[in-house]
């Protein structure tokens, strides 16, 4: 069976009256259903105070939990406060624990980082003295390596200078004398080259000489033949002067 909350919220949260009046309706059939005399004795009377009845336990349960909501939440706002404050001293302590602790960190690591220093600065200035040593033996020894192959590379260098001093006069002599050689026979192929060049140069010579003469005879005919051809113009152009002369002086 439902409550009267129950019934409330039913009626509450019903979107219209339809909704409302089969909340009403199922609400009587349950109490029929628990009260089966109850028909006959209900009233319009009857079920207004009921209503009425209804509706006071409704608002007085509901005021009950607005206060009792009121009272949760101003024990949960000061418990909140509480458990902040609790937190923040928390945390400032644990703030203050840990800046300590990194001091006594940084002091210690300070300690050991001098201790260190000074244990590695002792190692180094060994090794430094060790290397120089080492690099004192190794220059001494390499000097000496040094001088020793420079002597031999003297010696060998020289016996390359005698060697190649002796093939290359060798070879020079061998040059002179290919040129000596090459010298004689292209003097003899110039001679022979400048005598062929001599007779063609005679022969063109007369051939020129033989055309110029030739060319000379002709020019001359052609003279003669262009005197000839110019006094045949002058003669009758003089004698048509003389006409002309003589005609004026007849005139005049």
């Amino acid at each position: 069976m439902l409550s009267a909350v129950e019934l409330y919220e039913a009626l509450a949260s019903a979107p219209d009256d339809r909704a409302r009046a089969r909340v009403i309706a199922e609400a009587f059939e349950q109490l029929e259903e628990r009260y089966p005399h109850l028909p006959d004795l209900a009233t319009q009377q009857h079920l207004g105070e009921t209503e009425l009845r209804l509706q006071r336990e409704i608002e007085q349960i509901r005021a009950n939990l607005s206060v009792q909501v009121e009272q949760v939440r101003a024990e949960l706002k000061t418990d909140i406060e509480q458990v902040r404050a609790e937190l923040k001293t928390e945390i400032e302590q644990v703030r203050a624990d840990l800046s300590i602790e990194v001091e006594r960190i940084r002091g210690h690591f300070s300690t050991e980082m001098e201790q260190m220093r000074g244990h590695f600065s002792t190692e180094i200035e060994q090794v430094r003295s060790d290397l120089r040593t080492e690099l004192e033996q190794m220059r001494g020894h390499f000097s000496t390596e040094i001088e020793q192959m420079r002597s031999d590379l003297r010696t060998e260098l020289e016996q390359m200078r005698g060697h190649f001093s002796t093939e290359i006069e060798q070879m020079r002599s061998d040059l002179q004398t290919e040129l000596g050689q090459m010298r004689g026979h292209f003097s003899t192929e110039i001679e022979q080259a400048r005598g062929e060049l001599r007779t063609e140069i005679e022969q063109m010579r007369g051939q020129f000489s033989t055309d110029l003469e030739q060319m000379r005879g002709q020019l001359q005919t052609e003279i003669e033949r262009s005197r000839n051809t110019l006094l045949a113009w002058l003669i009758p152009l003089m004698f048509a002067q003389v006409g002309a002369i003589t005609a004026l002086v007849k005139l005049l």
